[in-house]
């Protein structure tokens, strides 16, 4: 029993760490990528992307205008015989307070996880890097960037006499004792054609890998072009881009909806507006208080819409009635959200990776280059240049697998109105999380045949599986 009771408690403590840790990354990737927003974009000063475009859903208000509002009236407090409903509204109001900070960081990461999947598609660390891959390409190698002549340093002047003493040592043993002239000759053959193909490539280097980037660049931009037709069925928006739309929909699910939830009750926008038409009341009830900042005038004119709303349309949400309620449901929200960030986070991150697997095997093809002269080795380069295309047709069949489980998670979306938030927050996580889980078979539909494709996408895979999956 106590063995068995031991096992448990390591398997529970390694669960833990490895929740702990894709938490952390995560989080990790959350803070980069935000920090590059703050360099690049004069805008996104701050914690989020904070750009103000009425176009989207996104970006209409500050991400601060998505608080929660609580209001209760303490004018009366004072009075000795309403001390207990004082102690009661200060109670009310810590619980107001520890639900609106964590939904708040809710709203901050859901923030953050759209910008992540924006910038995924548009990043390109190959294309801003193409002419210092091309040159580290050609330093290894040993050739002058200017001149195109090789000099004493690198791969190919240490290893290419060493080489030639192989290669010809191999020629005289096949030809002189073996009698096979054929393998003899083709020995020669092999690391001339190889050393002017590969001499070739390595000259103009940058300009190669320049192309090759290019394509997979075009290759993935047709992708997401063609996906967005997926991400919004029956959509027509003229003038927004897909990444744009793809964002709204996931605003939407992680922010727009809650909010909606915990502040009228409800997520069917036509059922508040029409409490707002049986009350004779013009504008927009929605509006009337998420366009109002909580920090303009010290939050006095928020305050003025939370409170004009209750008294007009008797909403008990935002009163001391349903904070206890309004807590829970703003915990499930967030572990709802965190789950979906996590798995979208971390499918980004494996977008991203792919680029840089692209510039280490880039970096490694001198070495293969020289290598793959010696008699027998010939499949190396084959190999090489596999793994190299293998990348480029897996970072386009990872934004593919990305726009589809989106398009699918749009799918359920419109279908919201006939099913509860719960039910529709469930489903996306069912989406992204079993889209994550089937990553590696999926990826196996795009490879060129290379044997160690799968392997690399079980990898990229298991990077974020097994710091949150039991063995």
């Amino acid at each position: 029993m106590r063995k068995k009771w031991g096992m448990k408690t390591k398997r529970l403590q390694k669960l833990h760490k490895r929740i702990l840790s894709a938490f952390l990354v995560c989080m990790l990737l959350t803070g980069l990528f935000l920090s590059a927003a703050n360099m690049e974009v004069a805008a996104a000063s701050g914690l989020v992307d904070e750009t103000i475009d009425a176009g989207n859903l996104y970006s209409q208000y500050r991400w601060d205008n998505y608080q929660i509002d609580f209001y209760v009236d303490t004018s009366w407090d004072w009075l000795p015989w309403n001390w207990m409903d004082r102690i009661d509204n200060k109670i009310s109001s810590v619980f107001y307070g520890i639900s609106d900070g964590i939904w708040l960081i809710s709203v901050l990461l859901s923030s953050g996880t759209g910008y992540i999947v924006q910038q995924t598609y548009s990043l390109d660390f190959i294309g801003d890097m193409a002419d210092d891959i091309g040159k580290n390409i050609q330093i290894l190698a040993g050739m002058n960037t200017g001149s195109k002549k090789f000099n004493a340093d690198g791969f190919y002047t240490w290893l290419l006499l060493f080489i030639v003493l192989i290669v010809g040592g191999y020629m005289a043993y096949a030809g002189l004792i073996k009698r096979k002239t054929t393998e003899s000759v083709s020995a020669a053959v092999n690391m001339l054609v190889i050393f002017l193909l590969t001499a070739a490539f390595i000259a103009y280097a940058p300009q190669y890998i320049k192309n090759i980037n290019d394509f997979s660049a075009d290759l993935s931009n047709g992708v997401l072009e063609l996906g967005a037709k997926l991400v919004m069925p029956g959509n027509d928006e003229m003038g927004v881009k897909a990444t744009d739309k793809i964002r709204n929909n996931l605003f939407a699910i992680q922010v727009y909806k809650p909010w909606l939830l915990l502040q009228f009750g409800t997520t069917d926008e036509t059922a508040i507006e029409s409490e707002r038409i049986a009350a004779g009341v013009d504008g927009d009830r929605i509006k009337s208080i998420l366009s109002v900042s909580p920090v303009t005038n010290f939050g006095e004119d928020r305050q003025t819409a939370v409170k004009t709303d209750i008294e007009t349309y008797k909403n008990v949400n935002m009163t001391v009635t349903s904070v206890i309620g309004r807590f829970g449901t703003v915990l499930l929200v967030f572990f709802l959200n965190l789950i979906i960030s996590i798995f979208v986070v971390i499918m980004c991150g494996l977008v991203i990776f792919t680029q840089l697997l692209f510039i280490i095997f880039a970096l490694y093809l001198p070495l293969n280059f020289i290598l793959s002269m010696l008699p027998t080795y010939n499949g190396l380069l084959k190999k090489a240049v596999l793994k190299l295309f293998n990348t480029i047709l897996m970072r386009a069949g990872l934004t593919l697998l990305i726009t589809i489980a989106f398009s699918l998670s749009a799918m359920i979306y419109s279908m919201s109105g006939d099913y509860p938030f719960l039910m529709v927050a469930f489903l996306q996580i069912v989406v992204f999380v079993g889209t994550y889980l089937k990553m590696d078979e999926i990826l196996s539909m795009v490879a060129l045949g290379d044997g160690g494709s799968n392997k690399r996408g079980r990898f990229l895979k298991s990077m974020g599986r097994y710091m949150v999956m039991r063995k």
